[in-house]
């Protein structure tokens, strides 16, 4: 490491070497930059006096297991082309509101550098903090984000992340964030992405313009167990494959949430949906294109002994009923509470009742179905569905 001092006029310049056994730490420093490499010690702070800070690409930078980067507010970070973090340990970027911290690529070219990677392990999660922080023309390689998570968990708030060649922060297996009062722009995937749809991040205040998806991803086919949150984020979520809510488990959404699906996805409960919007702040479940059948609708299953249920209020459905049998709302096993909602634009059925451990439906709009408002298939077991709006004074036929 190299520093460089004034003193009584005179400029003083000491360079400091520094290796050990199985390590590669390389650090010069010119007059413009300090220039750092492979492996860092057990802590590592790079400091304001020092920056900015050059990563070279040809053995970019790794935080090892059980070491911490910490890095000054002020600080810039310049990446070379190819280069990279990987964070095994932890980091802790924590800028200041008028000293924010920049991780940015040498040229200013979308994908330029890989981005910041953090790893960890089922045993050893990483709980890195990265706050007041801009990441920008990050995303290149197989990982394609600025942000890559895998077998973690960290924190980003109060950040800006932008012109990126892929995802703004997108979470493998395990891989998850909370992420607070933070913006994505410019980046050509999704602005948040969990390929992992099993995790809890907790999420707020986010916003996010020409991105690829403006939008919360939640990746493959997934099992959600125990409690989970959809809180209110300022972003849709998108629902790339199914998802469904397991028997013993709960997922709450949060009023004025915005549930897109792609194409052919469906939420299933077999657990407990808890969707209570407000008048001003309803929830809506729709598909990621506005056409009849897009998507295969809310699926609510179970049997007489465990019946999954869902309790909707003020809520929109819309745009679901794939299939020859399909619904916006499906029914087979399990119970629906509906109140003060629209069931609206499906392709076949606005409601369709295999089988139903209790359904009611009430004080809502059913209108504009291809097929039926409400088909009951189980007539032993009948629907309360009062003091709705079929689409005509004279009610249902």
């Amino acid at each position: 490491m190299q520093h460089t001092k004034r003193r009584m006029g005179w400029l003083v310049i000491g360079i400091v070497c520094l290796a050990s056994a199985g390590s590669r730490l390389i650090a010069q420093a010119a007059p413009s930059a300090t220039t750092v490499c492979g492996t860092l010690g057990a802590q590592t702070t790079w400091t304001l006096a020092n920056s900015p800070y050059n990563v070279c690409s040809t053995f970019s930078v790794t935080v090892p297991q059980g070491g911490t980067l910490t890095i000054e507010p002020g600080v810039e970070v310049r990446f070379d082309a190819g280069a990279e973090l990987y964070v095994y340990g932890q980091l802790n970027a924590s800028g200041a509101p008028t000293l924010p911290i920049t991780f940015t690529g040498s040229t200013a070219t979308p994908g330029s550098w890989n981005g910041l990677q953090f790893y960890g392990t089922t045993t050893q999660t990483n709980r890195s903090e990265l706050s007041y922080v801009t990441i920008d023309y990050g995303g290149s390689g197989a990982n394609g984000a600025a942000i890559y998570l895998d077998e973690t968990a960290i924190t980003v708030k109060h950040s800006l992340i932008r012109n990126g060649a892929g995802h703004g922060v997108y979470g493998w297996s395990y891989g998850s964030t909370d992420i607070a009062a933070t913006r994505f722009e410019n980046n050509t995937g999704y602005a948040v992405l969990f390929v992992d749809g099993t995790v809890n991040p907790v999420l707020a205040k986010l916003s996010a313009s020409g991105n690829g998806v403006d939008g919360v991803g939640l990746g493959g086919f997934a099992y959600l167990t125990g409690s989970h949150v959809w809180e209110y984020t300022g972003l849709p979520y998108v629902v790339r494959n199914g998802l469904e809510v397991r028997a013993g488990s709960t997922l709450a959404i949060e009023p004025n949430v915005e549930v897109r699906f792609e194409q052919n996805q469906s939420l299933n409960v077999s657990g407990q949906l808890q969707a209570l919007g407000a008048p001003n702040t309803p929830i809506t479940f729709t598909g990621t294109t506005k056409t009849l059948g897009w998507w295969k609708g809310l699926q609510v299953l179970g049997t007489t002994a465990v019946p999954g249920v869902a309790n909707l209020d003020y809520v929109t459905i819309e745009y679901g009923g794939q299939s020859p049998s399909g619904a916006n709302l499906s029914i087979s096993g399990g119970q629906a509470i509906v109140k003060h909602s629209v069931i609206q634009l499906g392709q076949n059925d606005g409601v369709r009742i295999t089988s139903s451990s209790g359904t009611s439906i009430q004080g809502s709009r059913i209108i504009s179905q291809t097929q039926y408002g409400l088909r009951n298939l189980s007539p032993t077991r009948p629907v309360l569905a009062s003091a709705n709006w079929w689409g005509a004074a004279s009610g249902p036929q």
